[in-house]
């Protein structure tokens, strides 16, 4: 359920284009404090990952500091899976998703 939960906690248009896809799950969603400390863990997703995500989180809100909306982080893997990263408020979520593949 906390993937639910936490998936809801987001509203940026970017994340639900993201999430949203028609073609892809999600593996695993992780939520962190301010300082990475992992709060929650859910699904296929290491609570390691709290951390990290934290500090990518600080980092980009920092590339322009007069934003008020938080950036949506998109990393790529090469095995098909995304981390999407974002902070809301004083916490951070890394969502894990895979693409499925397309179907011709």
């Amino acid at each position: 359920m906390i993937g639910l939960e936490l998936t809801s906690f987001f509203c940026s248009k970017e994340l639900d284009s993201e999430l949203l896809e028609d073609k892809s799950t999600i593996l695993g969603v992780v939520c962190a404090d301010d300082e990475g400390n992992c709060l929650e863990v859910n699904g296929r997703i290491s609570p390691l990952t709290a951390n990290l995500a934290a500090s990518l989180a600080q980092i980009a809100a920092e590339l322009e500091p007069g934003n008020l909306e938080q950036p949506v982080i998109v990393l790529d893997k090469t095995d098909k899976t995304q981390l999407i990263i974002k902070k809301e408020e004083s916490a951070t979520i890394a969502i894990s998703k895979q693409q499925s593949s397309k179907k011709l």
